[in-house]
């Protein structure tokens, strides 16, 4: 998940990434061409056809594992949205079989947006151990709709998401043992909570989902090859049109490169869901 000042950093993490990274591509365009056209060393030129061969090879690559990523996009955003609806269904569930003077009432209300948020932070720190601060900052936000003692106990399991899903399930159970809803409204709201169980299931495979290792590397390796020849190759074309124009290689070769980097880097970023902070904004409006 995003905040709202990353647009700044969007900014300086795609045109001006690590230092490493753009001095080594900065180099790589100048030293060649220094090389070549100060250095007599005409020997270094290669023709354009193989480096045009690589170049394609490598796009190919990255638009395939471009168009993997979309699609796991799209199905992130589609379980999300039916987590949004099943959880509105879930509270109009809850209106028709239960009074809002039961106590029940508000307890499997909060509980189910207390799940929403735990969800999402779950989802965010993927694999990742939450720093304290991230842990306080959700402490306070449910402290509003569970009490303090459960909230402790839940926070304290593997998957606290998972945890007050059961809780959810022990609470309609009780009101059924109590005759407070009958045996058809109690297989109703347990079916509902296995549907949003079966999506928080679907919401951490798609997170925890591992590409394929070596399609991956060869992503690395034919990008990498390409951004090596390419100098080598541009020297050649630029020469045919006369000495003068061979410096050329140098922007041309970086502008090429840091696109190549830049595709790259983006595709080995974590897969999130894209749960921003608008969304969260957007979640916590929703009247459950």
């Amino acid at each position: 998940m995003r905040m709202k000042t990353d647009n700044e950093k969007n900014v300086k993490e795609y045109f001006f990434w690590p230092e490493q990274i753009s001095y080594t591509l900065v180099l790589w365009a100048v030293i060649p061409t220094l090389l070549y056209q100060y250095f007599n060393m005409k020997w270094i030129v290669i023709p354009w056809i193989p480096v045009a061969l690589v170049g394609i090879t490598a796009a190919i690559v990255v638009a395939m594992k471009n168009t993997q990523m979309q699609k796991r996009l799209a199905d992130a955003g589609l379980i999300w949205n039916n987590i949004i609806t099943q959880s509105t269904d879930w509270n109009t569930t809850v209106q028709h079989f239960i009074p809002k003077s039961n106590s029940a009432y508000k307890t499997l209300v909060h509980n189910q947006y207390a799940w929403i948020m735990l969800l999402r932070f779950q989802l965010k720190h993927n694999n990742n151990q939450p720093g304290p601060a991230a842990m306080q900052a959700l402490k306070n936000e449910l402290a509003n709709y569970i009490a303090p003692e459960r909230l402790n106990d839940i926070l304290l399991q593997k998957n606290s998401a998972k945890q007050l899903i059961a809780l959810q399930s022990v609470i309609i159970k009780e009101l059924y043992n109590n005759q407070q809803i009958t045996n058809q409204q109690y297989i109703e709201m347990l079916r509902k909570l296995a549907d949003l169980y079966d999506l928080q299931q679907q919401c951490e495979k798609i997170t925890n989902y591992t590409p394929n290792g070596f399609f991956s590397r060869i992503n690395l390796v034919m990008i990498r090859l390409f951004i090596i020849l390419l100098p080598f190759g541009l020297i050649n074309e630029f020469r045919k049109l006369g000495s003068d124009f061979v410096l050329l290689t140098i922007p041309f070769c970086l502008l090429i490169s840091c696109v190549f980097t830049l595709i790259e880097r983006t595709a080995k970023k974590p897969f999130d869901l894209g749960l921003n902070d608008s969304s969260a904004q957007k979640l916590a409006k929703i009247e459950l």
